[in-house]
């Protein structure tokens, strides 16, 4: 005659129940938009800085590396300079978490 422990519920363990309501973009939410993720299928994208060395001197450029997946099978990946006069607009993009194919319209890639 044992007692029946149910490891789900272990003493000290909080129950997670994740809601999509915090991923919905509303203005009533108190999320962060860099608390929200990009719906799947729209493929990944960041900005990286890498620092060019030019005449003896170290520059710092901006790149937006970006991956488009299929099933479990990666069918694009690449990066695409960001000129100064667009950077502005694509962090902004990228901190709403805009779709990557709208970032790279931006940019002027096509898919």
């Amino acid at each position: 005659m044992g007692v029946e422990v149910n490891p789900s519920k272990l003493i000290g363990d909080n129950e997670i129940n994740p809601s999509n309501e915090a991923l919905e973009i509303n203005p009533s939410n108190d999320i962060s938009p860099s608390k929200m993720r990009r719906n799947k299928g729209e493929g990944s994208g960041s900005i990286h800085w890498r620092t060019i060395t030019k005449n003896g001197k170290d520059y710092q450029q901006a790149y937006y590396h970006y991956e488009f997946w299929s099933e479990g099978d990666r069918l694009l990946k690449s990066s695409k300079y960001i000129p100064k006069r667009l950077l502005k607009r694509v962090q902004q993009m990228e901190q709403e978490k805009a779709v990557v194919g709208e970032i790279l319209g931006v940019l002027g890639v096509t898919k």
